[in-house]
């Protein structure tokens, strides 16, 4: 049987703060010894995987200043105060592609890293339109978004292979999409 750790928090301090994220240090005692636990607190995320009924996608292409390079993803984005998941994608989705789903279907959640963060990521896929999806175009002003691609969904799934995806968003959402989405 393995024990659980037990941990008591002792306080909390808020050490940085900007409109995406918080940054909190707890003074935590776990199994008797004192030590600090760093958290970062950041609103709930939704990434979205729109679907055209010939199974073609959208793949953002954008500059990611951490790791200094470009990120081929799925849309996604925070949800707001007061916004229902479902809303937040279809927001997201109209915003980052325009857009709009005939229907969101909720694949799957997990949390994004919770050694660091209770971030709950919720993975939709969006039913759209084929002649849409055919004539996307990039979204003015949007992040760091330089391209948007279509690409057939077998193409997404090989790039995932070979390593061309990195982001593990995209990466969670694609294995979602295997697990649990029902065939179009």
């Amino acid at each position: 049987m393995v024990k659980k750790r037990q941990f008591l928090t002792l306080g909390k301090k808020l050490v940085y703060e900007n409109p995406w994220l918080k940054l909190h240090e707890y003074k935590i005692k776990r199994d008797g010894s004192e030590s600090i636990y760093t958290v970062v607190e950041r609103s709930d995320t939704v990434i979205i995987v729109p679907l055209s009924s010939k199974n073609d996608t959208i793949l953002l292409k954008q500059y990611r200043y951490p790791v200094d390079g470009d990120s081929l993803e799925f849309p996604m984005g925070g949800v707001d105060d007061g916004e229902t998941m479902e809303d937040a994608a279809a927001r997201e989705l109209l915003e980052e592609t325009g857009l709009t789903s005939h229907s969101l279907e909720k694949v799957g959640e997990y949390y994004a890293n919770p050694g660091l963060s209770s971030q709950k990521v919720l993975v939709f896929t969006a039913k759209v339109d084929d002649i849409a999806v055919e004539n996307v175009v990039l979204q003015a002003n949007v992040d760091e978004i330089q391209e948007i691609k279509k690409v057939s969904l077998d193409e997404v799934f090989d790039m995932a292979a070979k390593g061309i995806i990195t982001d593990g968003f995209t990466l969670a959402a694609l294995l979602f999409l295997k697990l649990h989405a029902k065939p179009l």
